[in-house]
């Protein structure tokens, strides 16, 4: 998904940050995608906090003091976020 915080190649896991967690594999610090992360990001587009709170529930109390980027500085993530979310939601 694009707008998101990035380590290295693999996107952050999204629900790691979120009140409930990520589970992983087993092993600490592991997302159970192969093509996530988990890790505490500088800053998050509001998008990405918008998409934690409305799928997830909140963010973890943890990354509650995030710095929060405004929509008026990434609209075009915005619409690359819809776009990925659809696309992925319809290849699910």
């Amino acid at each position: 998904m694009q707008g998101d915080p990035k380590q290295g190649a693999l996107q952050i896991c999204m629900k790691y940050l979120s009140k409930n967690g990520c589970t992983g594999i087993g092993e600490p610090g592991k997302c159970i995608s192969s093509k996530r992360a988990h890790f505490r990001p500088s800053e998050l587009p509001d998008v990405v906090k918008d998409y934690i709170v409305k799928k997830f529930g909140d963010l973890a109390h943890e990354f509650a003091d995030l710095r929060i980027l405004g929509s008026r500085l990434h609209i075009h993530y915005q619409r690359n976020f819809l776009f990925h979310l659809s696309r992925r939601h319809l290849l699910e």
